[in-house]
């Protein structure tokens, strides 16, 4: 066993104490990936709904239809 020293036991708390650091800043990394994730997915998944009492559907076209898709004007 090699012979312990004070500056052998310094290079070694110094080894240990930055890998610490790497360590814990790729944790809180990873953490704040994770909880953004999480916020995206949610904002993501809300769902919208619509009610009315009346609605007027438009194809890409700009064509107007009624409830049963039937083309009943054209917007030029």
């Amino acid at each position: 066993m090699p012979e312990l020293t004070m500056e052998g036991l310094t290079q070694r708390l110094e080894r240990l104490e930055r890998a610490q650091r790497r360590w814990w800043l790729v944790s809180v990394a990873m953490l704040f990936l994770i909880i953004a994730a999480a916020a995206l997915s949610y904002a993501l998944s809300k769902t919208v709904t619509v009610e009315a009492e009346n609605f007027t559907l438009k194809d890409a076209n700009g064509r107007l239809s009624d409830k049963d898709g039937k083309v009943i004007w054209k917007i030029p």
